[in-house]
């Protein structure tokens, strides 16, 4: 399987600039999948407006969830920067304010990994260690974990107004749709990797003949 290799943390203007690029469209690529054509999907089958999705029920597959994680798991506090042109995009686009409550959604939505990291590595003294050989479950597991963060923190405000059993309903499915959307994403992302390498292959055979 592969595995990434943390990479170093001191480079220059252009390499920020690169990585900023590189997971903007990643994750803009996730939340266009997600809000074009998983959503749709899911309001056809389901029902549910997209008010109602953002309120009360998540998207069922919500694919940007682990490209904050990795983004963060790379590169730890700088992935906020790295993703924020297309979470800002993404939150404007589906209706939101820039108001002190828009501002908090969006800054617990782009650090909530990045804060889930931090609190591992205080807490598990080898976690460097364990995630080079353990990328992929850990990579899981943040996911999850941010997800639990996320979705506690954006509906703290609104708990006036719902039950107990909305609010553990809504908790739920943002973690379900957080985890099964990063599953996936994974699995493409590692599908993506391998081609890459047999495609190398050949190439490195023909310079070594």
């Amino acid at each position: 399987m592969h595995r990434f290799e943390p990479p170093l943390r001191f480079c220059g203007c252009r390499d920020h600039c690169r990585r900023v690029l590189e997971f903007s469209l990643l994750h803009g690529l996730a939340v266009g999948l997600t809000w074009l054509v998983i959503f749709p999907v899911q309001s056809a089958l389901l029902g549910g407006s997209l008010t109602e999705t953002l309120a009360l029920m998540p998207v069922l597959l919500f694919l940007p969830a682990v490209i904050k994680a990795l983004a963060a798991w790379m590169y730890g506090w700088w992935a906020v920067i790295y993703v924020m042109p297309t979470a800002l995009a993404q939150h404007v686009i589906l209706g939101g304010i820039l108001d002190w409550a828009g501002l908090v959604t969006l800054t617990i939505y782009l650090s909530a990994a990045s804060i889930v990291i931090s609190v591992m590595k205080l807490m598990e003294p080898d976690f460097a260690i364990r995630r080079r050989f353990h990328a992929w479950r850990l990579l899981i597991l943040i996911t999850f974990l941010a997800s639990i963060l996320q979705a506690i923190i954006i509906q703290l405000p609104y708990l006036v107004d719902m039950t107990i059993t909305e609010f553990f309903i809504f908790l739920s499915m943002s973690v379900v749709g957080d985890v099964a959307g990063g599953t996936l994403t994974l699995l493409a992302l590692l599908a993506l990797f391998r081609m890459k390498e047999r495609l190398r292959l050949p190439v490195r055979a023909r310079h070594q003949a």
